[in-house]
């Protein structure tokens, strides 16, 4: 009865781990983020139940359970930073800096929970029954193991990725007509139009403020989604009006191309 109860263990395991790549890979409309997820959640398992299988302890009711723990409360970090970080990477420079941005946010919380379930976990180790006390060890030690890979290893692999988180696609307030009409996206579903704005920088420009300057030498272009700007020339210390871009028109491609130096 123990062996087949520890069967369908190991069955439900694996279903919910499946479960929860599918809906973070949802929540963050991207498959790679779906199995990146997962890395939290399988390392300490591995590594919990490899230290099981070389103490030479067997694989009971207690130990079995111990995989639906650490899965629960593994994704739970790993959901804050990920959705943080897909919510810095927004508003950042680059994916670094929404990475520290992230975790500056999250990892004492994060810290916090991990510590206290682990040593709340390990209480059971001084029990007289084997099994509890099993639990209680690997339980501890997998939440150790869930910590670490959510603070150091979890980070290393977002750098790697840039997501756009689905709650941001279904609240982006743009006008469609806009993206429509936009040459950058020409050809692009409106989905894949909301996408490509959100993985993009966002910027917001005060009035009478540069977006670029002449002579300068930068990589980046810009869609205009609302308002509009000026383009000026300077030609002998002497400023001349050249063009007004408004919304939905793109400035700067030729310098992101090409790497060249700004005409205006």
């Amino acid at each position: 009865a123990t062996s087949s109860l520890v069967q369908k263990h190991i069955f439900a395991i694996g279903g919910l781990i499946l479960t929860l790549a599918l809906l973070v890979a949802a929540l963050c409309t991207s498959v790679r983020a779906g199995l990146l997820a997962l890395a939290p959640v399988l390392l300490p398992l591995i590594l919990g139940y490899g230290a099981l299988a070389l103490s030479g302890a067997s694989l009971n009711l207690g130990t079995a359970l111990v995989a639906f723990v650490v899965v629960g409360t593994a994704i739970d970090g790993t959901l804050h930073l990920l959705l943080r970080y897909v919510d810095q990477a927004r508003r950042a420079m680059n994916s670094e800096q929404a990475l520290s941005l992230a975790l500056h946010a999250e990892a004492t919380p994060i810290t916090i929970a991990g510590v206290g379930l682990g040593l709340g976990f390990a209480t059971f180790s001084v029990s007289s029954l084997a099994p509890i006390a099993q639990f209680g060890q690997l339980a501890a030690v997998t939440m150790l193991g869930a910590l670490i890979t959510n603070l150091v290893i979890m980070p290393l692999l977002l750098t790697r990725l840039r997501v756009v988180g689905l709650h941001q696609i279904v609240a982006l307030r743009v006008d469609p007509e806009i993206l429509a009409n936009a040459p950058l996206f020409a050809g692009m579903t409106p989905y894949q139009r909301r996408k490509a704005v959100l993985i993009s920088q966002w910027q917001e420009f005060e009035a009478a403020e540069l977006l670029m300057k002449q002579g300068a030498q930068e990589r980046s272009m810009y869609l205009i989604l609302k308002g509009k700007a000026e383009v000026v020339r300077r030609d002998f210390g002497k400023a001349r009006p050249v063009a007004e871009i408004c919304a939905g028109d793109l400035v700067g491609e030729v310098a992101y191309i090409q790497a060249a130096t700004r005409t205006a």
